[in-house]
């Protein structure tokens, strides 16, 4: 319905001509339909009508049946006497409703919408002649005393000054309240700070002092009325925000919580005793505005001492209590640190929820002194906490910090682990699993490598593998080029490769096809690294050809990683392989050929179904079977220069058949 009405029956371009009669009629129903308020389907619907309804510009559509084509259309009301009395009709229903307490903030809020949008419409008298019903409707129903009243009046007069449209500036005077000249105190404008010819830094310096001269002379009871202020002004950046991306002309502010917790620091430094009694009733409330926590609590410390500090926080039960503890402990100087408050600091982990502990954990280098474990101990509580939720994906990645390159916990990690690596692996295989591919991804991995190179590779691909059978969607994003840089690589990559080798003959899988091998095998580095990296590839392959030429389904795996490599590259490991075996059973077993799609080898057959028009894919194809043709010219090897012969002729046939084909085609 609301689309019939507000497209079927929308604005046309020609709309002017027919009068808006059509308009007209629609909001005329939906007036007799609403009832004075009593059909509050109606009204919900009469209000989406009426703010689509009160916009300036408008797009359409039409079909030209001709060109079978649809133009688009943008277009701008024109100000006629009927559009005007249209759209006062629309203001005077909005207004009524007003009267009726369940519509009062649909009313507010339609206005507010209003006030932001037409930052570039030139269409001035249509809002003029508005103006008429909107500042009748603010001098006679709204009420100064509102905070949000105040807010929404001066940004309509804001809106209507910077359209150079005239209104009694008393209106402006009197929608001024103590809650409003508070948020003035207290909100950034920084179309302000242009005014006063102020740079950002200047800025925030202007209403540092703003702050120091309005609570210059504020005792306990005023701080009690500044909170209960800051509650109305939370609940006015709570307006509804239709913020227009594409006209962003005005947006509510958020609530300024970092100005609230300036004037706890001015209050600290100004009357500490006063400091004291305003932070316990703040924290009585509940924490009600989410502050930032750290400064203020640095602040109690200072004042009251480390006893004193830790007493008062524990005095009250709050919402976000776990947060100011945990910056209670992350704020504690290191010389009042003791094995009660490191023992709190591990029962606090233990007890809290997993969005409550923080993400930090460099804070906890102070209380080595203690417990030279504190890293690793801290981190197997998270991990416990993980392991016990049914989807911690939910979470944020609880280790971010932890390896994060820029932390001093990460500069030391293999140190704070060392007796008690297993926990840190955990943490690693976790990270990977929740954040995926990060550039420090390597890194981690390659000094974890280096203190366990024995078993940390290994327990990575069993790690691997058995993500990749409990979830579909797991992706192995690592990089594993770092491996080929590795000073003992041949070594390493070996016991790899017999570890997949082994993984696959346990798992059964036939034909060693997309096996975590071939992302090993694969290079993300520039040219000039890339050739010497192929090279150690090349070696260590051939060393493993030569030495176990015979155990053909190490030879499968191994030449399903050659398939990858361009055809060149190829020839010396299937010239190699003829060379020590000739059984030609065992060399048909061998994936010499790239077909591969979706992750599955096909046939020969299926390829060229899957690829029926790249003939010139197909004629490369060929040009590389045929490149293979001296490696079988000796006696030994004859059955496997006619397979391949045949496999040739197989796929010129098929190129032949597909040019007969497109011929006829055309």
């Amino acid at each position: 319905v609301f689309c019939i009405l507000t497209k079927t029956f929308g604005f046309e371009r020609d709309s002017y001509i027919k009068k808006f009669i059509t308009q007209s009629i629609v909001i005329s129903k939906l007036l007799e339909k609403v009832n004075e308020g009593k059909k509050e389907l109606f009204v919900k619907l009469f209000f989406g009508v009426a703010e689509k309804y009160l916009n300036i510009e408008f797009n359409t559509s039409k079909m030209n049946k001709r060109e079978a084509t649809v133009y688009e259309y943008q277009f701008l009301l024109k100000p006629t006497p009927e559009l005007f009395e249209l759209r006062s009709k629309i203001w005077q229903g909005i207004f009524q409703l007003y009267q009726i307490d369940i519509f009062q903030k649909k009313v507010i809020n339609l206005i507010h919408q209003y006030s932001k949008s037409f930052s570039w419409v030139p269409v001035r008298e249509i809002i003029k002649q508005d103006a008429v019903e909107v500042l009748d409707f603010i001098a006679t129903q709204l009420n100064p005393k509102d905070y949000s009243n105040c807010l929404i009046v001066q940004k309509y007069l804001d809106f209507l000054e910077s359209r150079q449209i005239e209104f009694n500036n008393e209106l402006r005077e009197r929608f001024v309240n103590e809650t409003y000249e508070l948020s003035r105190i207290l909100l950034y404008d920084w179309n302000e700070g242009k005014k006063l010819n102020l740079d950002r830094e200047e800025y925030e310096q202007f209403k540092q002092n703003q702050i120091k001269e309005y609570f210059a002379n504020y005792d306990f009871k005023d701080y009690q009325d500044f909170f209960a202020k800051c509650h109305e002004i939370k609940a006015g950046t709570e307006l509804k925000n239709h913020y227009d991306f594409k006209f962003p002309t005005y947006k509510v502010p958020e609530f300024p919580s970092h100005q609230v917790v300036e004037v706890f620091i001015f209050l600290a430094c100004k009357n500490s005793d006063l400091y004291l009694d305003v932070l316990k009733y703040y924290l009585n409330l509940g924490d009600p505005f989410q502050l930032n926590h750290f400064p203020l609590i640095g602040k109690l410390i200072e004042i009251s001492g480390v006893q004193k500090a830790f007493e008062l926080l524990n005095q009250f039960d709050f919402a976000s209590k776990i947060k100011w503890l945990f910056g209670f402990y992350n704020l504690l100087p290191e010389d009042k640190i003791t094995a009660d408050y490191l023992e709190k600091l591990y029962n606090l982990y233990r007890e809290s929820k997993l969005d409550e502990i923080p993400e930090r954990f460099d804070f906890l280098l102070k209380y080595r002194d203690l417990d030279k474990n504190v890293v690793a101990q801290v981190t197997e509580i998270i991990l416990s906490k993980i392991n016990e939720q049914t989807n911690y994906a939910d979470y944020a990645d609880p280790f971010d910090f932890l390896f994060n390159p820029y932390t001093q916990v990460n500069e030391r990690l293999i140190e704070l682990f060392t007796e008690k690596f297993d926990v840190l692996k955990q943490a690693y295989l976790l990270n990977q699993k929740i954040r995926g591919y990060s550039s420090n991804s390597e890194d981690i991995f390659t000094r974890i490598l280096a203190a366990d190179q024995k078993n940390f590779i290994i327990e990575y691909i069993d790690w691997v593998y058995d993500e990749e059978r409990k979830f579909s969607n797991f992706r192995d994003d690592l990089n594993y080029t770092f491996l080929w840089k590795h000073e003992n690589y041949q070594e390493l990559i070996a016991q790899v490769v017999e570890h997949i080798y082994q993984k696959e003959k346990e798992l059964s899988n036939s034909g060693f096809s997309n096996t975590i091998l071939e992302r090993i095998f694969f290079l993300e580095v520039t040219e000039k690294e890339k050739l010497i990296l192929e090279d150690k590839q090349n070696k260590l392959l051939k060393s493993m050809i030569e030495n176990r030429h015979n155990d053909i389904d190490l030879m499968q795996l191994l030449f399903s990683v050659t398939t990858t490599f361009p055809y060149e590259r190829r020839y010396q490991f299937i010239d190699l392989f003829c060379k020590y075996n000739q059984n030609f059973e065992d060399f048909k077993k061998l994936p010499i050929e790239p077909y591969v799609k979706n992750d599955q080898e096909l046939s020969s057959e299926d390829y060229i179904l899957s690829s029926s028009k790249n003939i010139e894919a197909t004629h490369k194809i060929v040009e590389y079977l045929e490149s293979l043709r001296p490696i079988f010219n000796t006696i030994d090897l004859l059955e496997q220069k006619e397979y391949v012969e045949k496999e040739i002729k197989y796929f010129k046939k098929w190129i032949e058949d597909e040019k007969k084909r497109n011929f006829i085609e055309d």
